[in-house]
């Protein structure tokens, strides 16, 4: 997860210089089929709600 959130900090740093603000972050880590992803269903649609 710490490679994730460096790889995402390194994203919102880049798009600072483009002059493009983030809104929010999700990791989907341990999603690997659509059951997995099934379990974060809600957290997943809360997240997309607020961009």
């Amino acid at each position: 997860m710490k490679e994730c959130e460096r790889i995402i900090k390194t994203l919102e740093h880049f798009y600072g210089h483009l002059e493009i603000e983030c809104c929010g972050s999700l990791g989907l880590c341990s999603v690997e089929c659509k059951e997995d992803a099934k379990k974060r269903e809600e957290e997943i649609i809360e997240f997309c709600s607020r961009i």
